[in-house]
């Protein structure tokens, strides 16, 4: 190999090597059970819940979900402090929370870098890398093949995963149960896949901001900045309001990791 086959092959797994690892956090994410507890708990009417912990969403505010999975403002922080929601509207903003992170991940993991957009993904996509893959495959077959396959399945199962948030957003819309969800509205290729804001029954309205632990300036957009949300002190209060047992909690894949080994 030479010199500047090294150099393209180092920044080429150094770009893999950050795809692959966003990817296990994504997929061990998306694959928490908790995730469809919350579709079913959205889903109920009339129907027996199946919250296991009723004390403690009872104790839950808006400004302590706020405070435990965002990087809110002091001021958007005072603005929640004394509003009272319903227990179902906790699980519609856990909902939206959980949701808008998901979609910021799968869009900076799959879709291409879209310039002058807040939308899209970033350097170590897997749109970039099996595009630069491919030119490098040309030139050594033997050594990129493998890769090849390995984005290929990286996408096919992130493909996999939007559908599943797809298919259960439509679901929840059809039935009724996100109707007092706004959508975010944009021109551009990602229309309609974020929550913008969340109207309560007491006549107050969240908006699904975010901001950076470094930017106190302005908040961001879900579009911008979603994939900011604490995602681990997220999923810690919804594991607590259902109670999944830690064992059976999460699907694992057991062929992510092969290249990486």
């Amino acid at each position: 190999m030479t010199s500047k086959h090294g150099v393209e092959f180092a920044e080429f797994f150094n770009s893999f090597s950050i795809l692959h690892k966003n990817f296990v956090l994504f997929e061990d994410v998306c694959s928490d059970l908790n995730f469809t507890k919350l579709v079913v708990e959205l889903k109920i009417k009339g129907r027996r819940s199946t919250i296991q912990h009723p004390d403690f969403i009872d104790s839950l505010t808006v400004k302590a979900i706020c405070k435990d999975t965002s990087f809110y403002g002091r001021k958007q922080k005072t603005r929640y402090e004394s509003t009272n929601i319903t227990n179902k509207e906790k699980i519609l903003l856990l909902y939206g929370l959980y949701h808008n992170y998901c979609w910021k991940m799968f869009d900076k993991l799959y879709n291409p870098v879209q310039e002058r957009s807040r939308a899209g993904g970033d350097l170590h996509s897997q749109h970039q890398l099996m595009k630069q893959c491919t030119d490098l495959n040309r030139t050594n077959k033997t050594l990129y093949e493998s890769y090849l396959s390995e984005i290929e399945t990286i996408r096919d199962r992130l493909h996999e995963y939007k559908e599943v948030f797809r298919e259960s957003s439509k679901t929840l819309f059809e039935d009724g149960a996100l109707s007092k969800m706004a959508r975010v509205v944009s021109n551009d290729n990602f229309d309609n896949k974020y929550f913008q804001s969340l109207a309560f029954d007491n006549n107050s309205e969240f908006f699904f901001k975010y901001k950076s632990e470094l930017e106190e300036k302005n908040d961001k957009s879900p579009m911008d900045a979603a994939h900011l949300i604490n995602i681990n002190s997220l999923r810690n209060i919804i594991d607590t309001i259902f109670k999944i047992p830690k064992k059976g909690r999460l699907k694992k894949n057991s062929e992510k990791g092969k290249l990486l080994r």
